[in-house]
């Protein structure tokens, strides 16, 4: 039965594999996406492998999902406050250091979630799990770092006229 779907399980882990690449390898992606079809497989019970190919890509989303959630929460929290990481490769020098100076106006708090948020890509809604608090605790939160952020004196020619 699953033989059948096996090209598309191999498709989905590869591409799997690529949108996550760095959190997850394109073996683990194979085996949770293949996992996820025999769980697909053991709670449906359906017989024909076209009917079954829609329920084991999302049971395999979900096992991938969940593994690159759980990499993502375990990542050292220190690695996050450098700013030169999540900086692109063509910054300068002094956008880096302007970076790293407007990020120390902000609170620990919203410091936090402006670079798992904007940097770090993680949605408000994970970004708040995480701290025990509501989603509009997280865009509240996001509102006032940039709020605090445009109204911060900024250099001459920093801004756009």
């Amino acid at each position: 039965m699953l033989a059948a779907i096996e090209p598309k399980i191999r498709r989905l882990a590869g591409a799997m594999a690529n949108r996550y690449r760095g959190l997850i390898d394109r073996d683990e992606a194979n085996a949770l996406v293949a996992l996820g079809a025999v769980e697909a497989w053991r709670h449906k019970r359906l017989t024909d492998p076209e009917e079954l190919a829609p329920y084991a890509a999302a049971y395999g989303r979900g096992r991938v999902l969940a593994h690159v959630r759980k990499e993502l929460r375990h990542r050292d929290v220190g690695r996050l406050a450098d700013v030169s990481v999540h900086a692109p490769a063509i910054a300068n020098p002094e956008m880096k250091t302007e970076a790293k100076r407007l990020l120390e106006r902000l609170s620990p708090q919203e410091r936090q979630v402006v670079i798992r948020h904007v940097c770090g890509r993680d949605s408000l809604a994970q970004v708040s799990r995480e701290a025990d608090r509501h989603r509009a605790w997280g865009s509240r939160t996001l509102a006032q770092a940039y709020r605090q952020l445009r109204d911060s004196p900024s250099p001459p020619r920093s801004r756009p006229q």
